[in-house]
């Protein structure tokens, strides 16, 4: 029955994708003019996301502290990194930002030619030379008051516990002199495995509060350091107690 769902499940993504793509384009051409950040167009690609989690019987979606990202304001956002139902998780927070992800991504068919017309922003991690040019690109939407999300972890988590994180997206905070906004993530672990889809009793998403430079002394590392310990006591929160009883809908 799994098989036969799993089956089902991506035969029906895939032709959704195909049909909102179509959608998105007619977005893009209408907005272009009057929506430079494509915000309107970011806003659609979020329930796009959150559809595909829908289509999954019985998984409870949560999300929590959203209102702590405050409009036209810059910042690192950065997330665990459990699934890649993370980015369908993420999509809840309905708020202008621009995905930070390594160029394969775009490369993918519909999903990466949507990311394109998103503005989002691609990283060849092991060019030197376009990574410092990715950097520009990232100080140039910040400065425009448009956040950023990026998994400091930098891969999916193999067991669902958060894993080491890697410095850049704070050593951009620090060059920006914005916040880092910590967003923890439970639930996406083992959803996705090959082909087969388990859905998920529930995910949650749990904004926290904006962690300043001021608190971590204005040190790159000491900022990973503070945002990863609070990160890491949240997941472990999330784990002994229930849900929030009420569910927001992006």
């Amino acid at each position: 029955m799994n098989l036969l769902f799993s089956l089902f499940y991506w035969l029906l993504i895939s032709l959704q994708a195909i049909v909102l793509f179509v959608g998105a384009v007619v977005l893009w051409m209408v907005t272009a003019p009057f929506d430079p950040t494509r915000a309107v167009l970011h806003r659609y690609t979020c329930w796009w996301g959150v559809l595909y989690l829908r289509c999954m019987p019985g998984c409870r979606l949560t999300i929590e502290g959203r209102e702590k990202i405050q409009p036209g304001t810059a910042y690192v956002l950065v997330s665990n990194h459990q699934s890649i139902a993370d980015i369908m998780a993420l999509s809840l927070l309905a708020v202008p930002f621009k995905w930070v992800s390594k160029k394969e991504v775009f490369r993918m068919p519909v999903v990466g030619w949507n990311m394109a017309l998103n503005g989002y922003v691609n990283v060849d991690r092991g060019n030197l030379r376009t990574v410092a040019k990715t950097m520009d690109v990232c100080r140039n939407w910040l400065g425009r008051g448009v956040p950023l999300m990026m998994f400091p972890e930098g891969h999916r988590s193999p067991d669902g516990e958060m894993q080491e994180f890697h410095g850049g997206a704070f050593k951009l905070a620090v060059q920006a002199q914005c916040g880092v906004v910590p967003i923890v993530v439970d639930g996406t672990h083992g959803i996705f495995r090959g082909i087969r889809v388990t859905p998920p009793k529930r995910i949650i998403v749990r904004v926290l509060e904006p962690v300043s430079l001021g608190e971590a002394g204005g040190s790159a590392l000491r900022l990973r350091d503070v945002v990863a310990e609070r990160m890491r006591q949240t997941l472990g929160d999330l784990r002994k107690r229930p849900a929030a009883p009420h569910t927001l809908l992006a």
